[in-house]
């Protein structure tokens, strides 16, 4: 399994690739996330087992053999990157969120 391609889009779809079969019909799709894919990696010590970040801010952990999600959190805001620590036992995942500032709170009244 340590030979497969991961890669999400902006129209949610989460694919694993085998780079000496190409063509799409023989990539797996993975289905779950509402929003655009950020990022995606696997587990560094478990070849089954992917990450995938979205913008709605969910974080899901798939079992490729499976096709299934195995796990999800949501983290507050625009999930927009992850990393595995080396030996696969947790993962750090960014966020942005936005802050909106009301303009009328910081006019000058001097």
């Amino acid at each position: 399994m340590g030979t497969l391609i991961a890669t999400g889009a902006v129209d949610k779809t989460l694919r694993v690739w085998n780079p000496e079969k190409p063509n799409v019909k023989f990539s797996t799709e993975l289905k779950g996330h509402a929003a655009p894919i950020e990022k995606v990696a696997f587990n560094p010590v478990k070849d089954a087992e992917l990450c995938s970040v979205s913008s709605d801010g969910a974080v899901k952990i798939w079992d490729v053999r499976t096709k299934a999600c195995v796990n999800e959190v949501k983290v507050s805001g625009h999930a927009t990157s992850l990393a595995w620590a080396p030996d696969g036992s947790s993962l750090l995942v960014g966020s942005k969120v936005s802050i909106v500032q009301d303009s009328e709170k910081h006019k000058s009244t001097g």
